[in-house]
């Protein structure tokens, strides 16, 4: 609490995170016998460290595999 003192003794404002938002996905199965493959990808800064990784799901919404690859430092696009 003493922190939260001296911050106000220097008229700093605290503004604390805001709290984090639960969605509900729901996974449409594809037709029967088809595999449903969903891939994300992501780099940290416009030139950074960048990896990609993917699932893979059949029509019965079971998992067949997954993957994930440490790219290196790249672009953005190139993610």
């Amino acid at each position: 609490m003493q922190e939260f003192h001296i911050l106000r003794v220097f008229f700093v404002q605290v503004h604390p995170p805001k709290t984090p938002v639960i969605k509900e996905v729901y996974l449409h199965p594809t037709k029967a016998y088809w595999i449903k493959c969903n891939v994300e990808d992501v780099a940290l800064g416009c030139l950074g460290v960048a990896a990609c990784g993917g699932i893979f799901r059949d029509s019965f919404v079971a998992t067949l595999g997954c993957f994930a690859r440490h790219i290196g430092i790249s672009f953005v696009f190139h993610a």
